[in-house]
Parts: C-alpha cells; sequence; structure tokens
C-alpha cells in the first residue's frame, strides 16, 4: 500500500520513476508527452504498461527498449500503427489485439515475468462495451448517482 506521499510523487510529472519501479507492478501512461520517459528498466517482471497517451503520431512516452523487451497487444494494430507507441518502432511484433486475447482467440500473458504493453490509442466501440459493463455493474450494486441530462 502506497503512502499519501507517495501518492502525491505519483501524481506530480513523471519523473519520479524509480517509486514506479519499485512500488507498482502495472502502470498507466497518460500524458501528452512527445518525449519517451518509461524504460524496460523502469518496469518490473510481470509488470502490465498501458500506453494511453500515445494518440498521435508527435506523441510518446515507452522508450523503444521497452517495446523490443515486452510482449505488445494493442487496441487496433493499423491504429497503433499510424499513431500509437507502434508508430515509433513499427517492426516491433504484436502478439494479438485486445479483442483477439478477450475472445480467446489469442493467448495474453504467457508467463508470470512476462512484461506486457497494452499499446491503446482510442476505439470508441471497446470504451463503449466497457462502459457497459462498468454501467450494468453499478446498476446492479445499487452505486451511482442519476443524472437528469434531458430536463
Amino acid at each position: 500500500m502506497l503512502t499519501q506521499s507517495e501518492v502525491e510523487r505519483l501524481l506530480a510529472p513523471a519523473d519520479h520513476i524509480d517509486l514506479i519501479q519499485n512500488a507498482i507492478a502495472d502502470v498507466v501512461t497518460l500524458t501528452p508527452s512527445t518525449e519517451p520517459y518509461l524504460s524496460l528498466a523502469d518496469v518490473r517482471p510481470g509488470s502490465l504498461v498501458a500506453a494511453v497517451g500515445s494518440d498521435a503520431p508527435a506523441k510518446r512516452e515507452l522508450h523503444s527498449d521497452l517495446l523490443a523487451g515486452a510482449t505488445l497487444v494493442t487496441d487496433v494494430t493499423h491504429q497503433c500503427a499510424e499513431v500509437g507507441e507502434l508508430h515509433h518502432r513499427p517492426r516491433t511484433p504484436v502478439r494479438a489485439e485486445l479483442g483477439e486475447v478477450v475472445t480467446g482467440a489469442k493467448p495474453g500473458r504467457l508467463s508470470a515475468d512476462e512484461i506486457i504493453v497494452f499499446d491503446s490509442t482510442g476505439t470508441a466501440i471497446q470504451d463503449v462495451a466497457a462502459a457497459q459493463v462498468l454501467y450494468r455493474a453499478a446498476v446492479e450494486k445499487g452505486a451511482g448517482t442519476r443524472l437528469p441530462l434531458w430536463d
């Protein structure tokens, strides 16, 4: 469990990689960075890195060594090749798209030490599907607040 000061450091700009490396196995990157800042040495074996911020050709969060040393799963491969992390290292092999892993058509993690990079550039249908699952779970649990959108 992270302390309050560790959480505050994590919410600061991405210059606290040492804390991430030592405390957290899973990392979500969501910055407007145009320079890579997360490398293979910054993540532990078995980590999941969800690279969400690279959604335009000039944006980049991951160093090439991380892509080279990890297994890559994309949301939509051709889209990631145009604007995602894959755009910056186009010869990186892609194991599968997320939908293929979810349906069991292709494998996800093959070992406990495998580092997975999920290159996500955003796709509306996956966002809607995730929102639907969350909405149904909230309704079942009586969680959330109904908002009058058209009153």
